[in-house]
């Protein structure tokens, strides 16, 4: 997979967020990839590290009353 970030990859990376599915949030990242929520307790956030983590808090946030919204 390329390194480089394209409009088009950053479409689908919000597509694969309103698509509302964790697995496919969770495709965009390696194993140990990283994610920074925008909220949280860490400087960045909230920080999530590994596919499945990041898979975990994605299925948890839309199974949250504030995990309606669209991007």
């Amino acid at each position: 997979m390329s390194k480089s970030m394209t409009i088009e990859r950053v479409t689908e990376f919000a597509a694969a967020w309103n698509s509302r599915n964790p697995d496919l949030i969770a495709s965009f990242f390696t194993e140990d990839g990283v994610y920074h929520a925008s909220v949280g307790p860490d400087h960045l956030g909230r920080t999530f590290v590994g596919r499945a983590e990041i898979r975990k808090s994605a299925k948890a946030l839309f199974d949250s009353p504030t995990g309606r919204s669209r991007i």
